[in-house]
């Protein structure tokens, strides 16, 4: 909600005069530290709430900007704190024009500003500004702060008619827990976390002892007991409950948000914050975070803020910048690393987000799983089993670890794609699942490599998860039986665990591969001979050769209708699968 159109705020602390224009729905303050940014949001908690800081009134001559008493002094000239918004009429109203501003100055001798204002009509602008709620969240986020955010909390339930605060404490806690079951869901989807409203005995201290319990393990533990970063992520949540309930234009001013947070959390957190909170509210924050800082979307907005050098008599003063980020180039000159860090860590946010999707989908099938490198891969297998076993109900699923579209589709994750969902495995995942890799260069890295997995007792082609939940199998060494089986080096693939006799030919090449160049076919066949003749030529010659596969599809399709006798190489492989599973179950 874009409450706010424009705000210039003037002799402020570290900020001399600045203008901060084109304000959007969520507008993000970036740069160093000491270079003015949270001086910015308490210039607007100054402006709505009469604070310099967090519950902490102006103290003028020490909230004044510097520059500005010098030049006061010098030009005996009045010396003020002005702050001017401009404001759109976001809910229409008839008696307010369409943009509008409101002006407030302070001064050394009052307390109070003085308020000017283009609006001609006064009862309308009043009214106007009763609607305003302004909600300041600083950096430090002490007890306080969660106390005073329980107390908002009770004070938006108070004022609906479906909880009656009296009676016993227990049902009370029941009426409250029930009103804001879309706040605690909310919360437990957001935080992995159950959270609970527990309301005292004794009820006069209400407002004291408001307090969120949540679940760990067995027990339940207040929240004021729980680690600051569990704590920070509620904050937003309780303050978008509050927003939602209480019939007022919210704006939000939240320094620094992603402290006490790991950087998953903090994209977590940055996602509500401009899919979430800025949709019903307008919010200004304050960050050194790549969460923030990375932020993309039409409705977010980047300010550079720097120290900027101006002279006053014979001595320098530093005063606060402000212009519109808008490329990361400006940006990497400022922040160097953390433009680098924000690159990377929204690739792995991106990744850990995929690979949450995959797992969801995997939680959707019921049966334990088996997952292939490739879709035809898994269309093979199914055709193994039934061709084995044609009178007996396959005990698992066969999926490709791409998942998702036509069984026979073209993509092929592979197996790195293959790792990474097996290593992503948690103790509670459900279903169980396996992961076969093909004994290539590629599949046998991974497997080797294969995190939070041991060797399965004396079977040295399977490994089981730590926490049993996952498991890995790579396909049998195996001799194909092709003219150039010993100069095919680790390259088993599931299309070669079928007979050469009986494979289709039309579907096979052979490349011949030396010193990491492809030969010609006469070329390559020369080698052959030559090391064939000369066996002891072949540890000096990095030579290969390497069986390629047209159209995977049609020649997954040809496979499937060979007779039974050519998938006896899957009953091995079968029988390690069913044996790491029983291990799960």
């Amino acid at each position: 909600m874009q409450i706010i159109d424009r705000v210039e705020i003037n002799y402020f602390r570290s900020v001399y005069s600045i203008s901060v224009k084109k304000l959007k729905e969520l507008n993000v303050f970036i740069g160093p530290n000491d270079a003015g940014k949270s001086n910015i949001l308490r210039a607007l908690n100054l402006f709505f709430n009469n604070q310099s800081g967090y519950d902490e009134d102006l103290q003028f001559l020490m909230d004044v900007t510097h520059l500005r008493q010098d030049e006061a002094r010098d030009a005996k000239g009045r010396l003020t704190i002005w702050i001017k918004v401009h404001f759109n009429n976001v809910e229409k109203w008839k008696t307010l024009p369409e943009k509008f501003f409101i002006k407030k100055t302070w001064n050394r001798y009052t307390d109070d500003p003085e308020v000017t204002s283009d609006v001609k009509n006064k009862q309308s602008l009043t009214r106007f500004q009763n609607k305003l709620n302004f909600h300041y969240i600083p950096a430090v986020k002490e007890r306080d702060i969660f106390s005073d955010y329980l107390n908002l909390l009770y004070e938006t339930l108070s004022e609906r008619d479906d909880i009656g605060f009296s009676g016993p404490a227990d049902a009370l806690s029941a009426a409250v827990n029930s009103s804001i079951l879309d706040l605690t869901d909310r919360i437990q989807v957001a935080l992995a976390v159950k959270s609970n409203i527990q309301i005292p005995n004794d009820l006069e201290s209400i407002f004291e002892r408001l307090e969120f319990f949540t679940d760990q393990d067995s027990f339940r533990v207040p929240l004021s007991r729980r680690g600051d970063g569990l704590q920070v992520r509620h904050i937003p949540h309780i303050l978008q409950y509050i927003s939602n309930h209480n019939k007022k234009l919210n704006i939000w001013a939240y320094e620094e948000p992603e402290n006490s947070l790991e950087l998953s959390n903090a994209y977590l957190l940055a996602n509500e914050f401009e899919n979430e909170f800025s949709t019903s509210n307008q919010v200004f924050i304050t960050s050194h975070s790549p969460a923030f800082y990375s932020l993309s979307s039409q409705r977010t907005k980047h300010f550079l803020v720097r120290k900027a050098v101006t002279q006053s008599g014979d001595r320098d003063n530093w005063i606060t910048s402000l212009e519109d980020l808008e490329n990361s180039e400006v940006a990497d000159a400022e922040l160097g690393v953390a433009q680098l860090i924000a690159d990377r860590s929204k690739e792995a946010f991106a990744e850990i987000k995929r690979l949450k999707q995959k797992n969801a989908e995997l939680a959707k099938i019921t049966a334990p799983v088996v997952l292939t490198e490739g879709k035809t891969d898994a269309s093979l297998f199914s055709a193994a089993w039934d061709k084995l076993y044609p009178n007996t109900a396959m005990p698992f699923q066969i999926k490709s670890c791409s998942l998702g579209g036509s069984e026979h589709g073209s993509e092929n994750a592979g197996a790195d794609e293959l790792k990474k969902i097996l290593e992503s495995t948690t103790k509670d995942q459900n279903p169980t699942r396996i992961g076969i890799f093909d004994r290539d260069d590629k599949g046998l890295l991974c497997f080797d490599n294969l995190r939070k997995h041991n060797s399965f007792g004396v079977e040295n082609d399977a490994k089981l998860n730590q926490n049993f939940r996952s498991g890995a199998v790579r396909l049998p060494e195996l001799t194909w039986g092709s003219p150039y089986d010993k100069f095919v080096k680790d390259s088993m693939c599931i299309e070669m665990m079928f007979p050469y006799d009986v494979f289709p030919k039309k579907h096979l090449e052979f490349v011949f591969i030396m010193g990491g160049k492809k030969l010609a076919k006469e070329k390559g066949e020369t080698w052959v001979a030559k090391l064939t003749e000369s066996p002891d030529l072949f540890d000096d010659v990095p030579f290969r050769v390497v069986p390629k596969f047209g159209d995977k599809i049609a020649l997954a399709s040809s496979l499937a209708s060979l007779d039974r006798t050519a998938f006896t190489e899957f009953k091995p492989v079968f029988g390690l699968i069913t044996k790491l599973f029983q291990q799960m179950s």
